[in-house]
């Protein structure tokens, strides 16, 4: 093994294992613009055509570097959406409108009354009845 590959495999190690500790300021500058792909793929290029050991070690620190950075971006969203839930939406929804008109007047909702709403089944059981045989044995009528 060369000094060039120890030092190419040291160094990917070394990002590799230091990446939980690199500010989130450092991924979102670095790794939100596409020019940090290219970068990094053109570098693991050039590693590769000079040595494969080192280039896989290159990869998966930069692989670990993007997983970091994604892992960091998705964190930052959930608090972000976790603040601006809100609860009981449902009840917001149900209150009258703001008026468009300062006259404007919006009556209340109409409820049916508990007498003239059942939801029930039309013979108030919950038995299935199956069809009879003949619903699946069709035959042809006669059109005399």
């Amino acid at each position: 093994m060369k000094y060039y590959e120890i030092g190419i495999l040291g160094g990917s190690l070394a990002i590799f294992l230091g990446t939980p500790f690199i500010p989130t300021a450092v991924y979102v500058n670095f790794f939100s613009t596409p020019f940090t792909a290219f970068f990094l793929l053109t570098l693991l290029l050039v590693i590769v055509s000079f040595s494969t050991p080192a280039a896989v070690g290159f990869a998966l620190a930069a692989g670990a570097l993007f997983v970091e950075h994604r892992r960091r971006v998705i964190s930052l969203a959930q608090k972000s959406s976790d603040g601006s839930r809100k609860k009981d939406l449902y009840t917001e929804q149900m209150k009258a409108a703001a008026p468009l008109v300062p006259t404007e007047i919006h009556p209340l909702a109409d409820l049916p009354d508990d007498t003239q709403v059942h939801s029930s089944t039309e013979n108030q059981t919950n038995e299935f009845e199956a069809e009879g045989w003949s619903i699946d044995h069709k035959r042809d009528l006669n059109s005399d």
